[in-house]
This record gives C-alpha cells, sequence and structure tokens, in this order.
C-alpha cells in the first residue's frame, strides 16, 4: 500500500512537470548527474553515479554553458576555445 502511494505522488509529480514551461534549449527528464558543459568537455572524463536524476536537461546539440546547474543551454559548436594553459578565448 504504501509503494503505491509513493507511486501515485511519482506520477503526479511527473505530470505537473510535464505541464512547466523550462528555459530554451532544455526539458525536463531523468538524466544524469554529471551533465556536460563547456567546462567539463574540456577535462579527463570523470566517473559518475547512474543514478537517475530528475531536473531540466539540455536538448540535444546543447550543453551547459559552465559547469553552474543553473548555467543556460548552449549549441556545442559555441562553447570558447581552450588554449594550452587552460584558459578560454572570448570571442
Amino acid at each position: 500500500m504504501i509503494f503505491i502511494l509513493i507511486y501515485s505522488d511519482s506520477i503526479l509529480f511527473i505530470s505537473d512537470a510535464q505541464r512547466m514551461k523550462y528555459p530554451e534549449h532544455e526539458h525536463y527528464r531523468c538524466g544524469t548527474a554529471c551533465q556536460k558543459s563547456c567546462e567539463s568537455i574540456k577535462r579527463a572524463p570523470r566517473l559518475c553515479s547512474t543514478q537517475c536524476i530528475y531536473g531540466c536537461f539540455c536538448n540535444r546539440g546543447y550543453i551547459r554553458a559552465s559547469d553552474d546547474e543553473t548555467a543556460g543551454c548552449i549549441p556545442k559548436t559555441d562553447c570558447p576555445q581552450q588554449t594550452p594553459n587552460r584558459s578560454f578565448l572570448v570571442q
């Protein structure tokens, strides 16, 4: 009985989330705790939990502008280039 109650609450939560308006180039789903960003793709890959995290994720072809979870999603091709000393070039 408890399982059914928790399960039905989850369905309501997901249904409400589907009706919400999301930032440009983002959608709500279950995804990784390690979202890719312009900064993270420049570093060596790290281990990441396979745990399902519900939240806003960038659409296909987009990536977070920085490691900040609230940073907007931009086309991956718009990430600034990095010089060998790991500083960013701003255009």
